[in-house]
């Protein structure tokens, strides 16, 4: 194993959650539960660990 660097990405700052909720907003989807299935994501995302 190599030893690398982690960083998180901080998917819980609020500038990001409201620009992708914006861009879920202006979807063309067709079922309603997809849009709230996409913003349950937004809301549960916070930090992941990516190398």
């Amino acid at each position: 194993m190599t030893s690398t660097h982690t960083q998180y990405i901080d998917y819980g700052e609020e500038m990001w959650k409201e620009q992708c909720k914006a861009l879920v907003k202006d979807m063309e989807l067709y079922h309603q539960d997809t849009r709230n299935n996409f913003n349950r994501v937004l809301d549960w995302l916070h930090e992941w660990a990516c190398s």
